[in-house]
């Protein structure tokens, strides 16, 4: 019996330097995770550097399409890559529309 004792007071010493470890083990998961965050945060707002300050700007990859002859009733179709360089949000009052000019 005298055994028994001597166990269960050493179980009682044990368990606060367990709750210790795991104070210690949480503290240091928490600050690695902190700063993760941080750097990733920093990196993500410098990331985009606009090119223009104080207002919106649209930067389109094409300024003009050359399809060549194009017969009636044929389809033809192009993609562009619109992209705001300003440093402000970029708005469209109303639909924004492309001009076709035959003979240029």
């Amino acid at each position: 019996m005298g055994s028994n004792n001597r166990k269960r007071r050493e179980a009682k010493v044990d368990r606060p330097q367990r709750w210790a470890q795991a104070l210690w083990l949480g503290l240091i998961v928490s600050l690695v995770g902190l700063a993760l965050f941080l750097v990733f945060r920093a990196t993500a707002q410098s990331a985009y550097l606009p090119e223009v300050e104080g207002r919106p700007s649209l930067q389109v990859d094409k300024a003009e399409l050359d399809f060549g002859d194009v017969k009636l009733g044929r389809h033809v179709s192009a993609s562009f890559d619109l992209k705001n360089i300003g440093d402000m949000p970029l708005r469209f009052s109303r639909e924004p529309w492309v001009t076709a000019v035959a003979g240029c």
